[in-house]
């Protein structure tokens, strides 16, 4: 088990769920495992790049494109096409801040760029999948905070928008890579502090599920 430096001490960490994720990673030891830290430098930078890899294909989900987006490998759901397109005409008022944000900055690069800057970031995505499969060479799951924090308090309705956003992206440093990479990740309860649950994540090897739910399972037993 490689406790994964950079998913903690993060600038949005709470000293709590740090200790508590350490704290119950280690009791992994009782099961069996080998507990270490272990380093994977790229994870700092990696949801930046998920942000950007995301934008062309987050558009093209409420475009003519559809949900898959151009060049689509797998499963179209075409029944699902005509939703978003029905969305965007008659609701896109009621979409909250985060998607409006998105859509309004995607389709400004898309108009200025096409879909260069998406095309390198989803280069990247490759760099970033490489990076975690050399750690996997040294450790069969990554462990972290699930969440850097506990649950934050729901924003006002007249929250303005920087609030909202801030609220968001705040939960998604440690989770979002592995949106991009396919690596499987499953979130466990580690504890509760201040009333609040804790989550800790185990991240395995891509295709090596069964690994990702016997760690979580062995865990539950403890």
């Amino acid at each position: 088990m490689g406790i994964l430096k950079e998913g903690f001490g993060r600038p949005e960490s709470e000293a709590d769920v740090d200790d508590m994720v350490r704290a119950a990673a280690q009791r992994l030891e009782t099961a069996g495992a080998v507990v270490r830290e272990i380093s994977v430098p790229m994870h700092i930078t990696a949801p930046s790049i998920m942000l950007a890899s995301s934008l062309d294909g987050t558009l093209s989900t409420f475009s003519d494109l559809g949900t898959n987006g151009p060049n689509a490998k797998g499963h179209n759901l075409t029944e699902v096409i005509p939703f978003y397109q029905k969305a965007r005409r008659e609701r896109a008022a009621d979409f909250p801040p985060t998607v409006k944000t998105i859509l309004l900055f995607a389709q400004a690069m898309r108009n200025r760029y096409g879909n260069y800057y998406s095309a390198k970031a989803l280069n990247q995505v490759s760099d970033v999948r490489k990076a975690y499969d050399e750690a996997f060479e040294n450790c069969d799951l990554l462990v972290m905070p699930t969440t850097a924090m506990k649950a934050l308090p729901l924003p006002p309705a007249d929250a303005p928008p920087e609030v909202v956003w801030e609220c968001a992206l705040a939960m998604i440093g440690n989770t979002c890579p592995f949106d991009i990479t396919g690596h499987p990740s499953m979130s466990v309860p580690a504890g509760m502090s201040d009333g609040l649950p804790v989550g800790m994540m185990f991240t395995g090897r891509y295709a090596e599920d069964d690994v990702v739910l016997r760690a979580g399972h062995a865990f539950e037993q403890l």
